[in-house]
């Protein structure tokens, strides 16, 4: 900020050494850079913190007709200052005068913030720790973030090949009709770890996260005592967690025998570290979104990529100990940004829209087949209960193919099993906390066994 404020003084110095030369054309430009870059940021601000506004927008407007919107909105603009060029000039030095006062308010605040910042209140707390025991029994949980069951098994696009999914449903119980709890991440992931219905959650701090349920008016902390994590650490077992989205290292640190953990990719996070490279990514920041640039691959998308590789080496890490009897993996795939090209086999996708669910669809197809074949390579995966499922399905799938379908994918295979088996009635996975802990008492250990325990559950 303080670079800024530097920057703001010398262009209007600069500007009114040079305004009879730039009074006419030349100040156009530059007055459209400055009231657009700002409503970019405005922009950015809105999506933040209210993420369906675009989506509903797209769903009244389309994406066509937000972009011709849009289009039509720079014309007019730019129309505009055409019209009153003989004044841009002005209007310029006016808004460089306006940010150069705040040069001393924005010294006060950055020194302020950086007195008070406490980085320490963000890193992740101490872990329980592993306890030197052998699992009776193994479960791996994979939820693959917004995996869509209709585009999965029922729609899926000729030209998508998933392997690797049809061979894991061909030998795991397929309940062919689940829900999830929610439509959002951080209300629909608190619920299936805690199992109880959550409609609305909210952060406070670091590490709390306030929940509300259906019929209530009042919310309270998410009580991380009383999760699927803590359910294993209770038994003396050991549970191990490789997360994105919620900071599961701070929430459920108590419960946890190993964690690794992602966070979105925001303006707060994907700017780089130093301070020459925070200043030239932030500038660069004003001119794109999360998934657009003009640069190719944008900052959000860049944040992705290195996000998801190394999240596949802390998976692979997890589900390679002999240590763990839960093993939670929580993947930010197929969810957005979408940067892999399933045609190239590599992270070279750039501006992709709604288009882009279909190569990220592929992506999740190979994760999952690098968790069976590391699994397989130690003599893992026939012996393991894994359950496949999704916190949501694909929110904005009308906008892919005009369908939209609430269902999510819930294959569970258990020990031995090497035959398909489905399960047709209405099945909320809400109940996924309680089915786990069944499978750890030794109660539900097959599909026989659980499709009746599901049948006394609807």
């Amino acid at each position: 900020m303080i670079l800024l404020g530097v920057v703001y003084l010398g262009l209007l110095k600069l500007a009114r050494r040079l305004r009879r030369y730039w009074r006419g054309w030349l100040a156009v430009p530059a007055l459209f850079l400055m009231i657009l870059l700002p409503a970019n940021v405005i922009r950015d601000i809105i999506s933040a913190n209210y993420p369906g506004m675009r989506a509903r927008l797209i769903a009244a407007l389309g994406l066509r007709g937000i972009i011709l919107i849009f289009a039509l909105g720079l014309i007019g603009f730019a129309v505009l200052l055409v019209q009153i060029r003989g004044r841009a000039a002005g209007f310029v030095l006016l808004i460089l005068a306006q940010f150069s006062a705040l040069f001393p308010i924005e010294i006060v605040e950055s020194i302020r913030r950086f007195k008070e910042a406490r980085p320490v209140d963000y890193m992740d707390r101490s872990l329980a720790g592993i306890r030197n025991v052998t699992p009776a029994r193994r479960v791996v949980w994979i939820i693959f973030d917004e995996l869509d069951y209709r585009l999965l098994f029922v729609d899926r696009p000729a030209s998508l090949l998933m392997p690797e999914f049809d061979r894991f449903r061909a030998q795991a119980l397929d309940a062919t009709e689940a829900v999830s709890p929610a439509l959002d991440t951080s209300i629909s992931v608190p619920s299936l770890l805690t199992g109880r219905r959550f409609v609305r959650t909210t952060g406070d701090g670091p590490a709390t996260l306030h929940a509300g349920e259906i019929g209530i008016s009042t919310m309270e902390p998410l009580d991380a005592s009383s999760t699927v994590f803590s359910d294993v650490r209770q038994r003396g077992g050991n549970a191990a967690v490789v997360g994105w989205f919620l900071p599961y290292c701070r929430m459920f640190s108590a419960s946890l025998a190993a964690c690794s953990w992602y966070d979105n990719g925001t303006v707060l996070n994907i700017t780089g570290e130093g301070l020459a490279e925070n200043v030239v990514n932030q500038t660069r920041g004003l001119f794109e979104t999360s998934l657009y640039s003009p640069f190719g691959q944008s900052l959000t998308l860049k944040h992705a990529i290195r996000m998801v590789q190394d999240f596949r080496r802390d998976a692979l890490r997890a589900v390679a100990s002999p240590s763990f009897d839960l093993v939670f993996l929580h993947y930010p795939v197929p969810h957005a940004p979408h940067p892999y090209d399933r045609f190239q086999g590599t992270f070279t996708k750039n501006n992709a829209g709604f288009e882009g669910y279909v190569d990220s669809l592929a992506l999740a197809d190979i994760l999952l087949g690098e968790i069976r074949a590391e699994m397989n390579r130690l003599g893992r995966w026939d012996d393991a209960t894994i359950l496949v499922t999704s916190d949501h399905p694909y929110r904005e799938s009308k906008h892919l193919d005009g369908k939209a379908d609430p269902r999510v994918p819930f294959l569970m295979k258990f020990p031995s099993q090497e035959t398909s088996v489905l399960y047709g009635p209405p099945m909320y996975t809400l109940v996924t906390r309680q089915l786990l802990d069944a499978v750890f008492r030794g109660e539900v250990s097959s599909p026989a066994e659980a499709v009746e325990w599901l049948s006394k559950r609807k």
